[in-house]
């Protein structure tokens, strides 16, 4: 009380994420690490992020910095991980391949926005079947996705949505 005798008008609302699986980092250890922006450039380049990233789609570039700024802390799921990095460091030809299969890939967060929140054609709709056609028609990437902790019910229903597309597109420019 002492200390602080009044009220404190700035803290409008403490919020705690209960996601025990990530470590917490703080604004200011971000900063610190320079983990996405180095203090001496002051932008991307010379961060970790810069350093690290070698991702060929905007999807994976996200995702890569969401698992930088919020690292894993169960013992087990980091050891899975470890496991794939060292698979595909030994394989690099395999990681090649996957890398070069998946830079003709389409955003899909960006197809899905688009179907939801703007006009749409039957070319969204392309997109989106040829995006996870590609997963589907090379066994590599599809088994790296189930190295990413994709539970097979969500892979089963990107299929179904994969099939119901193409049957979809098929009816529609057969009647075109």
């Amino acid at each position: 009380n002492h200390i602080q005798p009044h009220a404190l008008q700035t803290i409008v609302r403490v919020q705690y994420d209960g996601n025990n699986k990530a470590v917490m980092l703080d604004a200011v250890t971000v900063k610190n690490l320079e983990l996405v922006v180095s203090q001496y450039e002051t932008n991307k380049k010379y961060s970790l992020l810069w350093v690290l990233d070698t991702t060929v789609t905007a999807l994976w570039a996200r995702l890569f910095k969401d698992i930088l700024l919020h690292p894993i802390q169960d013992i087990q799921t980091l050891q899975e991980r470890q496991q794939h990095i060292l698979h595909y460091t030994q394989r690099s030809w395999d990681a090649k391949h996957i890398q070069e299969t998946l830079r003709h890939m389409v955003d899909l967060p960006k197809i899905i926005s688009t179907l939801l929140y703007k006009k749409t054609t039957p070319m969204w709709f392309g997109k989106l079947r040829y995006a996870l056609g590609i997963v589907y028609k090379n066994a590599e990437i599809y088994d790296a996705l189930r190295g990413l902790h994709l539970s097979e019910e969500v892979l089963q229903q990107w299929k179904w949505l994969y099939d119901m597309l193409d049957a979809m597109l098929k009816y529609e420019w057969l009647n075109d």
